[in-house]
Parts: C-alpha cells; structure tokens; sequence
C-alpha cells in the first residue's frame, strides 16, 4: 500500500476519531463532493506549515478548493 500525503497528513487513527463528524451530502445536485479527508488534509497542511490559504497546493492535496478546505 502506498501512503499518500492525505495519509500522511491525516493518519487513520485521526481519521477513525473525526469521521463520524462532518455533515452528510446533500441531496439535491450541485458540484462534486470533494472526500472530507483530503478537505482535512488541507487544513492540517495550512495549520502544519502556516503557509497563506491562497498558497495552499489544492491539487496535490486532492482538496478541491480553498473554500472548500
């Protein structure tokens, strides 16, 4: 198994204490929902490295946006 930097910045046993947490999809259309993992991979980074938000490398991160994360 490869590990990835949303692994590596959100380990599984983070990740098995905040899952239950975040809302659930809407029902209705709208844009792709982007994984809630990678979203918090994205705030980890930015609070790990205190880089500027609009610096944030979204696409590495797989986080969509930055107003997503």
């Amino acid at each position: 198994m490869t590990t990835t930097t949303t692994d590596t910045l959100v380990p599984e046993q983070l990740w098995q204490a905040i899952q239950p947490l975040p809302t659930p999809p809407p029902r209705y259309g709208g844009r792709p929902r982007i994984d809630d993992r990678a979203c918090l991979a994205g705030v980890v980074d930015q609070l790990r490295t205190g880089i500027p938000w609009r610096l944030l490398p979204t696409r590495e991160l797989g986080c969509g946006s930055l107003v997503t994360c």
